[in-house]
This record gives C-alpha cells, sequence and structure tokens, in this order.
C-alpha cells in the first residue's frame, strides 16, 4: 500500500523541503528553481490532504502547518503560490476539525423550482413558519455541537481571510470557498465571528479587492446556509453598495468585478432562501439590481445583474418581484448587451412601474452624471431625457433644481455632467409638455452666463463643458424659453466664441445651437420677448390680439408651416447672423478654426435670414462658393476643414431657401435661389468632388470629397421636391383648421420642441385663450369625415397643381392650346426657365459622373457613400413624387448594372464587387471619362487590393469586347486615355495612373487588333510621354514611362525609333533606379525582336487599310482611307523618325546582338551617371538612332540656373519650418 509505505516519509521530506527553502530565502540565498519547487509541494499537498485519510494525517498536520506558515508569510509570492497557499490552509484546517454537516445551518425546505413557484403565493405563511421552525433546534443542539477547535484553525481563519484582500481574483476565489468549508464545521458562535469579520470587510477604507473577496465569501456563505436570515438585516445593505461600487483610480475607476461579485451574490440568496425571508429586504436588492442590469458601464456586469434579477424572480416568486416577468421579457441577455439600448430603450420600458422609476432615476442623477467616462455621463443625459416623459413633474420640481446648483461645481466631471442633464430635460419637458415656473426659468436661462462668469471653460475638460453649454442654449429653444433680445444677443455671443474653438466636437455643438436659436429666435419685433412660450403666454393674458391675423402681433407670435413663408428678418439680425460670418470667410480670417465655424454657421440660419433681400442671399451664396473652392493665393490660408463646411453648407443652404417659381408671390415671402446661382452651386459641388489636396496629415482632399458626394445628392433632391413641398405647405397652410381630441376643432398658431408640441387656439375658446398640446397624441389622423384616401391623396399634389407651380393658368392654357390648334402659351419660357434650368440633362450626367469616379476611389468609405448615392438617384430618378425630373442617360442601363442586387447584398467597400460594376459604363460615351479616370487612378494605387481589383475590371471589360469585336468601344477606350493624359499633362497623380493602365493594357494586346492603334494614336502618346519626362523627378512615373515606351517600340516604324530614342535618353538618367528599370525592359522586349527588325532598313510604314468584309467599298470610305495613309505618311517624314545611314558593312542580328551584350554587361544601378551615358552613347550606332544633340549653356545662364537651385533649397528649409508653424497655429498635433 503506498500511503502506509512512502506517505511518512514523503511528508517528512516535504516539511525538510519547506524549512530549507524558508530558511535561503531569510539568509537571501534562494536558488532559481525554489519558485517552481514550493508550487510543486504544496499541490502534491493539496491533494494529499484533500483525499487522503484524516486519521493518518492528524500526526503530521501540524509539523507540515507551522512550515506553510513560515514559508508564506514573506512577500514576494507569486499569483500562482498563494493560490496554492489558501488552497493548502483551507485543507490544513479541515483535517484539523472533523468532517460533519451542522445542525444550526440554515436548510430551505423545498429545493425544486416548481414546488417553489407553487408555494410562493398563499403559502407564504406556511413558508415563513417553516423557516423558523427549522431554526428551533439550534438552540437545542449547540451543545452537541461543542467539539473541540484547534488553535491552528484561527491561523487558518486568518490567512483565508488575509486571502480575501489578495490583489489578485484567483487566490480571493479559492479563499472565499475555503471560508466556506471551514464554517461548514464550526461550531454556532465561531462561525458568527467569521461571518462578522466578513462583513468588516465592506469598509469604505478597504480597497476594492477587500469587497470582491467580502463578496465572494458571502455568496459561498449563503449558497452553503451558513448566513443565517437574522444577519440579512446587515449583509443586504453591503451588497446594496457593492451593486453599484465603483471607486475613481485616477483618469478611470476600479469596482466592476465587484459589482459582477454583488450579482453573484444576489444569485446565491435567490437559490439559498425562503421567498418569506427574502421578503423584507426585495425592496433592496430589487431595484439595485435593476440599476446594475441597465446602466452599469460593463456589459458583464449588466448581463451578470440580469441572470441574478431572473434567478430572484424565478426562485422569489411574482410577488416579490412584481412585474418581473414583463421586465424579463425586455431586458434579456441580448438586449442588454448594447449599452445604449439598455440605457435609452430598456430602461424606458422599466421607468413605466413606478416603483422602480425613480430609483432609476435617482441612480443616474447621483452616480452615472458624475462617471469619468464621457460617453457614459452623456447616456445618462439621454436617459434622463428618455425617463422624463414618464415622471415629468418630479424632473422639474425635485430633480432639476439639485442638478442647476451642481453645474458650477468645482469638480469638471460633476458640473459637466449636471449641465448636460439640464439640456436633455430641458428639452424634455418641453416635448411633455410641462411648464416651468418663472424661477425655474430664470435659473436655466442664466445657467450658461454663470459657468462663463466663473471661467469653468478653462482648464482640462473646458471643450466638454462648451459642448454641454452649446447643447443647452439649443435645449432652451428647442423647449421655446421666452427670452429677450438683449438674452438672445448674449447666448450668439457665447456661441460665436464657441464656434471658434479648434476642436470639432465644440464647433458643431455651437453650430446645432446656432440654428435652432435662429430658428427660434430673432423676430421681426426686438421690443418683445421672443421664444415659442413668450408671445403665447401674453396672449393668453388678453397683451395680444389673437382674433386679428393682420395685426403685427399675431404675425410675431405665428409660424406658418412653410419656412420660407415667414417674415424676413431685419438688417440687425442679417448683421449679426450673416455678415458677421461672412466678413470673416471674405477676405479669410487669419485663424483657421473661426474659418470652419463660419463657414458651418452659414448653413444652419432659417431662411428668414438667409433670405431676406437678394443683396444678403447674394452675399451668403458667393462666400460660400469661394470658400468651397478655396481659391486663396496664400497657401497657408488654405484649409480642407473649411472647404469641407462651406461644401457642406451649400447644400443645407438650397434645402433651406428653396429655388424661385413662378408660384404666387403671398406665398414664399424671402428670396430663393435663382437659376444662376443654382449652377454656381453645382459647379463649386462639381469641383469639391475633384479636391485632392495633401498636406502633412495625407489626403485632406477626401474629407471634401466625402462630404461634396452626399450635398450633391442632397442639393438634387432639395430642388426637386421644392414644388411639392411648396404646394404641400400652401395646402396645409390654407388648412389650417385641425380636429384634436380633446378640444375639437383648433387652429395652429406656433409649432415647437421639434414640431412635437403646439400652440393652438380652439373654437370653443374665448378671445385670446390659448393651449398648449401634444401634436401627436391630442391630433386626430384626418378631417371629421375620416376619409383617409382623400388625406393620402391631399399629401401628394397631383399633376395638375405641380403644373400650375410653374405655368400659371396651365390648365386653361392647354384647354385652349387644343381648341385653337395653337402652341401652349409660355410653354417654353415657364417650363425651360424652371424645371430645365434648375437640373438640365448636362448637370444630370455630370451628378451621375462625379458619383462614378468617386465610386473607383482607393479609399473604402468613400466608394460606399458613393455607392449609396448612386443608388439613391438611380432609384428616384423618374419618381412622381418629385416636382422636377432628374435626366439619367441610360437610366434602365444603369439600373440593371447597380440595382439588380439585394439592398443587403451590396457593399460598396468591397473592390471585388465594385470596381467590375463601374467597368460596365465604359461603354457609354456619357460616362467613360470619368469612370476609366478613377479605375485608372485605382490601377495606379500602391494598396494592391485596389490595383489589383481595378486593372483586373478594366482589362476583363476590354478583353470580352475585344473578343466580341467591339473595336470601336475599344478605340473609345485608347482616346479617353489619351484625352486624360493630355488634359492633365505634369499632374503626377492622374498621369503616373494612366500610364500604369496603358501599360496593363498594352502587355495584354488588347489594343491592338486589325485597324488599331493608329500610328497618329502612337506618336501622340509617345509626345505626351516625352513632354512628362522633361524635368521630371519622379521615379515610379519614369518607370512607367519606360514601360510604356518599350511597349510604343513594338510597333513598326515610325513609332519603333522614335520610341527608342526616347528610351535611350532615359538609360542615361541620374537616378540608377530608372536606368535598372530600362535595362530590364530592354532585355524583356528584346527576346521578342529579331535584328533585322530592330536595326535593318526600315519596312513601309503601315499599308493602306484593307477594307474588311463590314465595310462598304463606296468612293467616301476609299476617300477617308487615302485620307488617313497620306496623314500617317506625313508622321513618318517627323525629324525624330529619321534613322541613320547603313553602311554595307553593317550586319543588324551582329549589332542587336551587341547592343544586347551592352545592356546585359552594364550595371547600371552601380555605375556613375557617366559611365551609364559612355555605355548608352554605344547604343546609339548599334540600334541606328540618331543621337540627340546636347544643348550646351553660356556661363550666364549656368550661374542663374545655380543661383535659382540655392534659392529653392533655402525656400524649402523655410516652408518646412512655417509648415510647423502654420500646423501649430490650425491646433493640429
Amino acid at each position: 500500500d503506498m500511503e502506509s509505505a512512502h506517505l511518512e516519509s514523503f511528508l517528512s521530506w516535504a516539511a525538510q523541503t519547506l524549512e530549507d527553502v524558508n530558511t535561503r530565502r531569510e539568509t537571501n540565498e534562494s536558488l532559481p528553481t525554489d519558485a517552481f519547487l514550493i508550487t510543486g509541494v504544496f499541490q502534491a499537498l493539496t491533494e494529499i490532504f484533500k483525499h487522503g485519510h484524516r486519521e493518518k494525517l492528524l500526526a503530521h498536520i501540524p509539523t507540515i502547518f507551522s512550515r506553510v506558515i513560515a514559508v508564506t508569510n514573506r512577500e514576494g509570492q507569486s499569483s500562482l503560490e498563494r493560490k496554492l497557499t489558501m488552497k493548502l490552509v483551507q485543507r490544513t484546517g479541515l483535517n484539523f476539525l472533523p468532517p460533519r454537516v451542522v445542525s444550526w445551518r440554515y436548510q430551505r425546505g423545498k429545493r425544486s423550482l416548481l414546488q417553489n413557484m407553487a408555494r410562493a403565493g398563499g403559502a407564504a405563511e406556511e413558508a415563513a413558519a417553516s423557516a423558523a421552525s427549522a431554526q428551533e433546534p439550534v438552540a437545542a443542539e449547540q451543545e452537541e455541537d461543542e467539539v473541540d477547535v484547534p488553535e491552528e484553525v484561527e491561523d487558518v481563519i486568518e490567512k483565508l481571510l488575509c486571502g480575501l484582500r489578495d490583489r489578485d481574483t484567483i487566490v480571493r476565489w479559492s479563499a472565499a470557498k475555503g471560508v466556506g468549508r471551514i464554517t461548514g464545521r464550526l461550531p454556532l458562535e465561531l462561525a458568527d465571528d467569521v461571518v462578522a469579520f466578513v462583513l468588516d470587510l465592506f469598509d469604505a477604507s478597504e480597497g476594492d479587492s477587500a469587497w470582491h473577496g467580502g463578496c465572494l465569501a458571502i455568496a459561498e456563505l449563503a449558497r452553503r446556509g451558513l448566513l443565517l436570515p437574522d444577519r440579512l438585516a446587515k449583509v443586504v445593505p453591503f451588497v446594496v453598495q457593492a451593486l453599484v461600487y465603483d471607486v475613481r483610480r485616477g483618469h478611470n475607476s476600479v469596482g466592476a468585478n465587484v459589482r459582477d461579485a454583488a450579482c453573484y451574490v444576489c444569485w446565491a440568496f435567490a437559490r439559498a432562501y425562503e421567498p418569506a425571508v427574502m421578503a423584507p429586504h426585495v425592496a433592496q436588492l430589487c431595484p439595485q439590481m435593476l440599476v446594475t442590469a441597465l446602466f452599469d458601464r460593463e456589459v458583464n456586469c449588466r448581463r451578470a445583474a440580469s441572470a441574478a434579477f431572473q434567478e430572484n424572480v424565478g426562485r422569489q416568486g411574482h410577488e416579490n418581484f412584481p412585474h418581473g416577468i414583463e421586465i424579463l421579457t425586455a431586458a434579456d441577455y441580448f438586449t442588454l448587451g448594447v449599452r445604449s439600448n439598455a440605457f435609452l430603450k430598456i430602461s424606458d420600458f422599466v421607468a413605466q412601474f413606478e416603483m422602480y422609476r425613480k430609483p432609476l432615476i435617482d441612480h443616474l442623477v447621483e452616480r452615472k452624471l458624475a462617471h469619468w467616462d464621457l460617453a457614459l455621463r452623456t447616456l445618462a443625459a439621454e436617459a434622463l431625457h428618455v425617463l422624463c416623459a414618464r415622471d415629468p413633474e418630479y424632473m422639474a420640481t425635485k430633480v432639476l433644481p439639485d442638478l442647476l446648483p451642481k453645474t458650477l461645481s468645482p469638480d469638471m466631471l460633476v458640473r459637466h455632467g449636471a449641465t448636460l442633464a439640464t439640456a436633455e430635460i430641458v428639452t424634455a419637458l418641453g416635448k411633455v409638455p410641462f411648464q416651468l415656473d418663472k424661477a425655474s426659468l430664470a435659473d436655466v436661462r442664466n445657467t450658461v452666463m454663470r459657468i462663463e462668469k466663473a471661467r469653468l471653460y478653462r482648464g482640462r475638460g473646458g471643450e466638454w463643458m462648451r459642448v454641454a453649454a452649446c447643447k443647452l442654449i439649443k435645449s432652451m429653444a428647442l423647449a421655446g424659453h421666452p427670452l429677450t433680445f438683449r438674452a438672445q444677443k448674449r447666448l450668439l455671443e457665447s456661441l460665436e466664441e464657441s464656434m471658434k474653438h479648434p476642436k470639432d466636437e465644440v464647433k458643431e455643438a455651437a453650430v446645432d445651437a446656432l440654428g435652432a436659436l435662429s430658428h427660434e429666435y430673432f423676430g421681426p419685433n426686438a421690443d418683445l420677448e421672443d421664444g415659442a412660450d413668450a408671445p403665447l403666454a401674453g396672449a393668453a393674458l388678453g397683451q395680444y390680439d389673437a382674433n386679428t391675423p393682420t395685426s403685427a402681433s399675431f404675425d410675431h407670435l405665428s409660424r406658418p408651416a412653410l419656412p420660407q413663408a415667414m417674415r424676413p428678418a431685419r438688417a440687425e439680425i442679417t448683421a449679426l447672423l450673416v455678415d458677421a460670418n461672412c466678413d470673416k470667410l471674405v477676405p479669410p480670417d487669419p485663424n483657421p478654426a473661426v474659418r470652419r465655424g463660419c463657414a458651418l454657421a452659414l448653413g444652419v440660419l432659417p431662411a428668414r435670414v438667409l433670405g431676406a433681400t437678394p443683396a444678403v442671399l447674394g452675399r451668403v451664396v458667393s462666400t460660400l462658393i469661394k470658400t468651397a473652392r478655396g481659391t486663396d493665393e496664400d497657401e497657408e490660408l488654405r484649409d480642407a476643414e473649411t472647404r469641407r463646411n462651406a461644401v457642406v453648407s451649400l447644400a443645407k443652404l438650397v434645402e433651406t431657401v428653396g429655388i424661385s417659381t413662378t408660384h404666387r408671390v403671398e406665398t414664399v415671402r424671402t428670396v430663393a435661389l435663382s437659376h444662376s446661382q443654382v449652377a454656381a452651386i453645382f459647379h463649386a459641388l462639381f469641383c469639391a468632388c475633384s479636391d485632392h489636396e495633401t498636406d502633412n496629415r495625407g489626403d485632406v482632399g477626401s474629407w471634401v470629397r466625402a462630404v461634396a458626394i452626399q450635398s450633391l445628392a442632397k442639393t438634387v433632391a432639395a430642388i426637386r421636391r421644392f414644388p411639392a413641398t411648396l404646394l404641400a405647405a400652401e395646402a396645409a397652410s390654407s388648412a389650417e383648421e385641425i380636429h384634436t381630441r380633446s378640444f375639437g376643432p383648433a387652429r395652429i398658431l406656433r409649432r415647437f420642441a421639434g414640431d412635437h408640441v403646439a400652440w393652438i387656439r380652439a373654437e370653443s375658446d374665448g378671445p385670446g385663450q390659448l393651449r398648449k398640446i401634444v401634436l401627436g397624441a391630442e391630433r386626430l389622423d384626418g378631417p371629421a369625415t375620416g376619409d383617409e384616401e382623400r388625406k393620402h391623396e391631399d399629401a401628394i399634389p397631383g399633376d395638375a397643381a405641380r403644373a400650375e407651380a410653374f405655368v400659371p393658368g396651365a390648365n386653361e392654357r392647354a384647354v385652349k392650346s387644343v381648341k385653337t390648334q395653337q402652341p401652349f402659351e409660355g410653354i417654353g419660357q415657364h417650363v425651360e426657365s424652371c424645371a430645365g434650368a434648375y437640373l438640365p440633362d448636362n448637370v444630370c450626367a455630370k451628378v451621375v459622373n462625379a458619383v462614378l469616379k468617386q465610386l473607383c476611389e482607393k479609399i473604402g468609405v468613400l466608394r460606399e457613400g458613393a455607392g449609396n448615392v448612386l443608388v439613391e438617384l438611380l432609384s428616384e430618378a423618374d419618381s412622381k413624387e418629385y416636382g422636377i425630373p432628374f435626366t439619367v442617360p441610360h437610366l434602365s442601363a444603369l439600373r440593371t448594372i447597380f440595382l439588380d442586387d439585394e439592398p443587403k447584398d451590396r457593399n460598396w467597400k468591397v473592390e471585388a464587387y465594385t470596381f467590375p460594376r463601374v467597368a460596365q459604363t465604359l461603354a457609354f460615351s456619357e460616362y467613360i471619362e470619368a469612370a476609366l479616370e478613377g479605375l485608372s487612378t485605382s490601377v495606379g494605387d500602391l494598396t494592391e487590393s485596389v490595383s489589383k481589383n481595378a486593372g483586373d475590371a478594366v482589362l476583363l471589360w476590354c478583353k470580352e469586347h475585344k473578343a466580341a469585336g467591339s473595336f470601336g468601344a475599344l478605340d473609345l477606350v485608347a482616346g479617353t486615355l489619351l484625352k486624360l493624359f493630355e488634359a492633365n499633362a505634369k499632374c503626377d497623380r492622374i498621369v503616373t495612373p494612366v500610364l500604369k493602365t496603358l501599360d496593363l493594357l498594352m502587355e495584354a494586346q488588347v489594343l491592338t487588333y486589325q485597324r488599331s492603334p493608329r500610328t497618329t494614336w502612337l506618336l501622340k502618346t509617345h509626345d505626351l510621354i516625352k513632354n512628362e519626362l522633361k524635368g521630371s523627378a519622379h521615379v515610379h512615373k519614369l518607370v512607367a514611362c519606360s514601360k510604356v515606351l518599350f511597349h510604343l517600340a513594338s510597333f513598326p516604324p515610325p513609332t519603333r525609333p522614335i520610341a527608342l530614342g526616347s528610351i535611350l535618353i532615359l538609360l542615361g538618367h541620374k537616378y540608377p533606379v530608372v536606368r535598372m528599370s530600362c535595362a530590364k525592359s530592354f532585355n524583356m522586349w528584346a527576346l521578342a525582336m529579331d535584328g533585322t527588325t530592330v536595326c535593318g532598313d526600315p519596312a513601309e510604314a503601315d499599308p493602306p487599310l484593307a477594307p474588311s468584309a463590314q465595310d462598304d467599298d463606296g468612293d467616301f470610305l476609299d476617300f477617308m482611307r487615302q485620307q488617313v495613309h497620306a496623314h500617317e505618311q506625313e508622321l513618318a517624314a517627323r525629324p525624330d523618325a529619321a534613322r541613320p545611314a547603313m553602311e554595307p558593312s553593317f550586319n543588324p542580328d551582329n549589332a542587336f546582338d551587341d547592343a544586347q551584350d551592352v545592356i546585359a554587361e552594364a550595371a547600371w544601378d552601380k555605375i556613375s551617371t557617366k559611365a551609364a551615358r559612355e555605355q548608352r552613347d554605344r547604343l546609339y550606332d548599334l540600334l541606328r538612332i540618331k543621337k540627340p544633340a546636347v544643348k550646351k549653356l553660356d556661363p550666364a545662364a549656368e550661374e542663374r540656373r545655380r543661383e535659382e537651385l540655392a534659392q529653392r533649397e533655402a525656400a524649402a528649409e523655410d516652408d518646412s519650418y512655417a509648415t510647423l508653424v502654420h500646423s501649430a497655429e490650425m491646433g493640429y498635433k
């Protein structure tokens, strides 16, 4: 038997080993293997004490235990060693105590969930009596439980309690299980002392490790029935604190493990105790479990709290946890996984139950609004917005007064969260609606000024406070708080300061607030308070005559459904809102942050401000167009963000002011965009789509291109929708009477709070009596007749109404035209000047071209945006809901290409999906230039996936058309490539990709077929390449040029000698990499050529074109072929095509072999430029190429060249420093 033979000797060896290791550690003579030795010994002893016989181990336990305590009392142990220590100590303690089941432990009567649910209802009293009776024998059996407890057990318990504070979770978890096991063998008195010691861990002075270990220990004790019900009154408050435990540490916090362990405690309570025992404590635990499940930052804690709540609902019954089943249905494992969903949707569902509503609100206000995580503070404020509708009175009378003083707190987190929450609550109260008292209105109105007076924008977090203050201003505007003109200007000044901030989030928040402020305030009367509540409250008191629609007071307080129908703003207002921003854009302000904010601000102003006068609108349009194009002569003033914001504002401008129509003048009171202004806006947007500016941040022009495509789509949609919008607004204004549920027929005077709320005057009301209603709740779906079909037909104006918008009296004129057989009077004037001038066919084609070019972008996000815009344009191109058509050439073909797939299958980010579809548009002359430019640019990209997929798409399309005999399409591709080359000469961004595309197509021989390519095309390609070679230092472009030149050298004279002349020039280039590339390409080219072809007498240039089977032998075709042949003969006589006379002794094959030897023997990338040119010059005679004459500069010109070079180097050094300073001024990191 191994136990009897080896146990004693092994334990003796283990004890001696532990003593030796301890001795070495005390003398600082530890061996490297000691850590491994201790781990092995501890693991072996743990297993022996777990599975061995207690009788045989008792004699050795004191010796082993003393050695273990001595070894483990020293610091510096590893996590594994400390964990094994906990295991070994608890196993040793268990051997000190005899195994038994103590009679004093709590035993739940029924362990079946089904039986528990059956007893949870009417048998609550019986369960309580049963629980009490189960505890009665405890006192009687205490004497029987009295056993001798060795003194070593105290050391064991102390060691385990210290382990509950350990920094590692695995150690604390092992210690907690040890505490549960040891306590299960102790008498009641000692076990109660252990529980008391565990509760001492829940102290404010303890760290998160102690709280976590305490929760684990409490859960283990409860799960084993060792935590008696009379202790729950002390334990539950600590568990409630642990459920929301979150302690700030630097820039983050600790406590997620504590909250997770607290959820485990709640789960253990549900399984351990009868419903009657837990009933007194449910009121504390239930709301806190829901708070953690809904509002915890960590997803594992939310799901753990949900699981604990589910266990409690199932085990404790629906009486202890009201509405538990409904809540669990909504708040399950998956719905709580997304934080925003838990905060904003599930919390609103739970808050419908009154017993949970205030705990949720109070937790958000007290804890989450001061959380260290910015995203959590923002979500908490938004959650308060959602919950406000559930209890607006509590929010207005309790929460809001508590938050307002906190907006001035010295703690940045507290004041930021309080300001955000105040803004959200004010907005939500406006939607309810709930009328705040005068004191609260004054406190909210003065909050921003108080923050600025306390200088709380300074220091860390200042930009967050600016964002919160801007949101508060926006909330006041949305809620329609009454403001004097002085207060309006004061808030405007605050927003203008925030619009200058370099941070985009601050700027955007300020601009959003400016839009809300300008829409709600700055009315026609500066002497009266403005805002939705101000004049109407006065009218309710009889200060305004609401029965007289023509009075100035009514005009001041009412707002029509169509924004363009409002009275234009005063000159004072346009000076504040328009002139002030335009003055900083043209001429440009030196501070780029100021320009960015001003460019955005012009796009959010209302129509009554932007279209106040033709001069104001004209200045706004011209300013935004100039800013969007960025034509500043000073390079330091060019800013991509400013151009991007101007492009965004141009689209918003079209949406806001609309377009000019021949409709009745009384409907629209503001100035609208004219045909020329719309055309200028389109031109600016097309230019923005081609913004490829780069700086030290990379392709900053991509920001402009991304918003330009979206702005094009918005502009087109705004122009097309405006006539229908105009007619619908006129119908709404003429049928202002609505039917309400509570007050019957009424008239809407003013809408606010995002059109959720409106002031109305019911027919049954007296003079000056007004009511505030929620439109969604009070407004009936239709008129009293309930004719839904009629209502739907009236929502979209018919054809007759749309015709009336462009041609007054269109119906009468049409009838007259038919009767008199005369042309429709005015048809050309009105239809062409209104519909045709805004979206003519060429503009529609340009829009599609711009989108197609963006669809070939190398950046996936831009491709995705362009693809979505293209789908929208093609889907709605012929929709009858628009008043102006969008004429797209080849609409059906484009829909077949781009709209065949289901929306879920479209992935424009994937190059392999997008590029082949774009390549199919090469068949249409209207789109080939844009599509080919985009595809060629992607072919030349450095990203392999982009370059390969773009090249494959173009190559596959060309091969398919060559196989089908569609040579005309290939001619169009070749001509378009040359056109792009010529139009973008010296532009490396376009030229290099075009060269790579030419190399790809010519290498695949898709452009070599009968009748093509023409000599004219070949020589023009060479001339363009030669022009690019002059003065170029772009290595990639030079290498691409050499590859195309070798393809040209494969064609017969006069192309071959001309191309070889340019190749020899590159062989002598100053860059070794260019020379080496040419040499390698020469070797590959020579394999397909022979000496007679290259070096011999030139054959006839190109024979006359032979008529093909598809040609007609008419005189006209013969004449055209003769003309083409004559032109190509003229090209063959070019001076650079002439070759030196061939001497009788000249052998072309030998000369070509010698030329290849020269190329192969020279180390073109290692020898000097002078040596390379000497080797190159030998090739002129061997290949019979005329050597170009060297231009000699006179001494004066050479001196000027050196001076210019020195000036450029000095300027480059100055530019680098200027760029650094400029970047710092613009806020770049």
